[in-house]
């Protein structure tokens, strides 16, 4: 079975729904926090 990969910040409202979702369906997944803001590239 794969296992999904969820790319999210903390601070998402959606980002928790989706985290809570997952912990109530007892779903194994890997999280990668994002940062909120993308790096500039000067």
């Amino acid at each position: 079975m794969l296992v999904p990969i969820f790319h999210h910040y903390p601070q998402s409202p959606i980002a928790e729904k989706i985290r809570m979702t997952f912990g109530i369906m007892g779903l194994e997944w890997y999280s990668v926090q994002i940062p909120r803001i993308p790096p500039s590239h000067c």
